[in-house]
């Protein structure tokens, strides 16, 4: 199929008015439309701003700048990208993004020449953005996963010294003058569970205050023991000593010399 041409004041073939064309934004000569390059100067012609793809890119991917790149203004981009973790970026991509909407497709080309619009640049700013940003959640919520499942092994002993703290209890009403019960002891009568994968051993004093010991793999450093302190009108009380019988009796944990967990892996309940 062939296409009517006019001559051209340089010699060269130029389309008719009748087919689609544009203008060469160097020569002036009027071109097809979808001519990459002109063939009277010789000068590739500009991709226009696709002002769908820019909608886009700001809406989804505006955080971590790919607009910036796809606009060609790389530094931009770049800047956006290493402060995305602190989402000042995604905030000015949302006020860029109002602007855009409401800027037409020619203001759009005329305002920024340098737009590359290519889709492979704007694919790897986004692949490389979402490792960045994937890495930065990582590094934010590994850590706080370990505090939770350690803080949940912290509450598993506690749950399992119920039984040796109603025992206790039951001695403190019997006025026993000595609460101490040594771990092998502790579990023969079954005043408190054996050892577990988490909880090491189990014991008690003679003023009646528990200590539990974790396993030195999951607490390593020596920061593997917890008290349970039986407290008698909001202080630390010794149950065997006879001018506290027939008082009204609390525990606390963790609120002693005793305890060597770290407070982060402490229960709330322990704080």
């Amino acid at each position: 199929m062939t296409t009517a041409t006019s001559p051209d004041p340089r010699g060269m073939a130029r389309p008719t008015v009748s087919a689609p064309q544009k203008t060469c934004g160097t020569c002036g000569t009027a071109i097809f439309a979808k001519a990459e390059i002109c063939p009277s100067c010789g000068v590739r012609q500009r991709t226009p701003v696709s002002k769908a793809a820019l909608l886009l890119l700001t809406f989804f991917l505006g955080g971590i700048g790919a607009h910036k790149f796809y606009l060609g203004k790389y530094w931009q981009g770049a800047l956006y990208l290493v402060f995305c973790w602190t989402y000042l970026p995604a905030l000015a991509a949302l006020v860029e993004f109002v602007i855009y909407a409401f800027t037409s497709s020619e203001r759009l080309d005329e305002k920024y020449p340098g737009a590359k619009g290519s889709t492979v640049v704007v694919l790897a700013v986004a692949f490389f953005g979402f490792i960045f940003v994937v890495g930065i959640l990582a590094a934010i919520a590994l850590p706080a996963y370990q505090d939770y499942t350690k803080r949940a092994k912290v509450v598993e002993g506690i749950r399992m010294g119920d039984a040796l703290r109603v025992r206790i209890a039951e001695a403190y009403d019997q006025r026993a003058p000595d609460m101490s019960c040594s771990a092998e002891a502790c579990r023969l009568y079954g005043a408190a569970p054996g050892p577990t994968k988490h909880v090491k051993r189990m014991s008690s004093d003679r003023t009646g205050a528990i200590l539990i010991e974790y396993d030195e793999q999951l607490f390593p450093g020596a920061k593997n023991k917890l008290s349970l302190t039986p407290m008698i009108d909001g202080k630390p009380a010794d149950l065997s000593d006879p001018a506290n019988a027939a008082k009204s009796l609390t525990w606390r944990c963790g609120q002693d010399a005793m305890t060597t967990v770290t407070p982060r892996y402490l229960p709330s309940s322990c704080k």
